[in-house]
Parts: structure tokens; sequence; C-alpha cells
């Protein structure tokens, strides 16, 4: 079993602020893989987007994300199925190394399904709340794929997201599989844009900086 937590700034000295749980094991090699999830590339109803409108509809939304979490580059949708290309942002690419599983290249795999979001798309802000599997295969590279579909039985309706996801190489080796990721609609008004608060600040860039400042936003990694 597995907690991921910190100490609350908002609680007591002597407590702790739980973030998620779960239970963590080493995979047999003789894991079978699930069947690998169709892209929508030979589906009529096609749809394509690139980084500018992936980033631009979450901007609508209220939530900014800064370069170091930039890493969706452009997005093929169709009605239940989509693929995307992933890339370590530069700024952070010296951090590969460090990972197994980049946090920035599962976050733009997370980030990506707003092409199959559609309440995203008319300012919606939907957040992944849970996941039922995560299974790590191989080391991530620079550059990576994502496939997407809908978890069975979970068909869309705005409200509740649920979705398989695999990541794969240049090669189409499936590097990581991630099952029922579960996302939900929050409260417009849980998340306000203010020069004072931070929506998206990520961790593992911090041990890096040195005398540079952040930005007040938490954004200006450069």
């Amino acid at each position: 079993k597995i907690s991921v937590l910190n100490e609350s700034v908002h609680a007591a000295d002597d407590e702790e602020m739980i973030y998620s749980q779960g239970i963590a094991s080493i995979v047999d090699k003789g894991y079978e893989k699930p069947p690998p999830i169709e892209g929508p590339e030979n589906n009529e109803n096609l749809d394509v987007y690139d980084d500018v409108w992936c980033y631009d509809m979450y901007d609508r939304c209220g939530l900014h994300y800064g370069p170091s979490l930039r890493g969706v580059r452009k997005i093929r949708s169709g009605p239940e199925t989509m693929t995307a290309g992933l890339s370590l942002p530069d700024v952070i690419s010296e951090t590969l190394e460090d990972y197994i599983l980049h946090p920035a290249l599962i976050d733009a795999a997370l980030q990506s399904l707003i092409g199959l979001r559609p309440g995203s798309r008319y300012g919606e802000l939907l957040l992944p709340v849970a996941i039922d599997e995560v299974v790590i295969l191989e080391k991530c590279s620079k550059v990576m794929q994502v496939r997407a579909c809908y978890t069975e039985g979970y068909p869309s309706n705005r409200k509740i997201e649920k979705y398989d996801l695999e990541l794969c190489d240049s090669k189409e080796i499936v590097s990581t599989v991630l099952k029922g990721v579960l996302f939900k609609q929050v409260d417009q008004g849980g998340v306000k844009e203010s020069p004072d608060v931070t929506v998206i600040k990520p961790m593992f860039f911090q041990p890096r900086l040195k005398k540079e400042a952040a930005g007040k936003n938490g954004e200006t990694f450069d």
C-alpha cells in the first residue's frame, strides 16, 4: 500500500495531508497486455488539433499551464478514440533520466484528452480524480504517443468521464498502460485566476531552481 502525502500548510504541525492512496506491486514478466487501443486515423470524422488550440481551450477553462507542462503537440480525435503526439518540453529536458515515467509526460497524456472531452471544449472544466490501474512496462522517451478511448461502460456525459490510455514510443512499443482514469466536472468557482494563485506548479522542477526565482504564477521557468 502506498500513500502520497505532505504536511498541510493549513493544518496543525502534527497533521499530514494525504493526496492519494493506492497499491503498488512488481509486475510479473508474464503480464498479459490488454488489446491495443485502436486509433481514429481511419475514421471519416477525424478532427485534428494542435498544441495552440489545446492550451487555448484550457486557458478558457481557467487552467493555465506553464512552459514546463506544455507537452501536447498534435491531437487526432474521432468520436470515441484519439491519438496525440507528446514531447518533453525543452525547458525540463535535462530531467528525462530522473524518471521511468516522467510526470510531465503523463500529465501531457491526460491533457490531450481534451480532444475527446466535449464538455471542456465549451468551458466546463473536468479534472482527474481517480485511476483504476497504472502499469509501467518500459521507460518513457522524450517523444511519445498516447492512444486513448472511453472506458467500457462509461460513455461521455459531460459531467463524468472515464478513459483508458496507452503511452508508446516511436516504434509503437507500449511503455505505460492507464486504465479507468476518472475525470469529474469541477465547480468553476473553485479555480480562480489570480496573480497570487498557483494552479499548476510542477514539483519535479523545483530542485533544479537555484537563485532564479519563479514568477508570481509559478509559470516562468525559462
